[in-house]
């Protein structure tokens, strides 16, 4: 879907938090997928894991999974929750791209371990990527994604 005018935004929102509105955990969870998928973002909030989690995932993975508004036409934003990350240090890879291309701005790249985050697209797309080395690896992640409104500051 085409829309003449999509509005995307560059601040960081005041709260979109799914706790605060009832969140109630992932309906739909994507797992045990490596490859390329495309899911749609929407209200209710979703969850992808790397494969095999918790159980240790596999060596040489190049997993994206490409998330899109289900309302591309409107003033919502994609949110994701990192939950837990545990990876091999330094060798394999989980990056967030702002946009629905690899060509867009990182908003994030981990790697070991990492405390619970919140990363906020700047509009209704968003790249997760996940690449490991031909070595060790680990427990993996679990992350969850919803679409929600953005209060734009003024000040």
């Amino acid at each position: 879907v085409s829309c003449p005018v999509c509005l995307r935004y560059r601040n960081t929102p005041k709260d979109l938090s799914p706790s605060l509105s009832g969140y109630k955990g992932p309906e739909n969870t994507v797992s045990d997928t490596c490859g390329e998928e495309i899911l749609l973002a929407n209200q209710k909030p979703n969850a992808i894991t790397s494969p095999g989690y918790p159980r240790e995932y596999g060596n040489s993975l190049d997993c994206k999974w490409y998330l899109t508004s289900d309302k591309p036409c409107n003033d919502d934003v994609i949110q994701v929750t990192i939950h837990t990350l545990s990876l091999e240090e330094t060798y394999d890879h989980l990056v967030i791209y702002d946009g629905d291309t690899e060509r867009h701005p990182v908003l994030t790249k981990l790697s070991g371990t990492a405390e619970p985050q919140v990363i906020v697209a700047s509009g209704t797309s968003i790249i997760i990527a996940f690449k490991t080395d031909d070595t060790a690896s680990g427990r993996g992640f679990y992350l969850s994604y919803i679409r929600g409104k953005v209060d734009i500051d003024t000040t």
